[in-house]
């Protein structure tokens, strides 16, 4: 029975790290493609 709870923290573990990635890559292929002049635009 451990080795099965272990398996599913294990499991749980991989998951999250996954979903982590998969959102820090999405963030930061958006902002890095963000144009800074259109920001400043705004402000004029």
């Amino acid at each position: 029975m451990p080795l099965v709870v272990e398996i599913g923290i294990f499991f749980d573990v991989l998951v999250a790290v996954l979903v982590l990635g998969i959102l820090v890559f999405r963030i930061g292929e958006t902002f890095d493609s963000m144009d800074v002049s259109k920001l400043r635009k705004l402000r004029e």
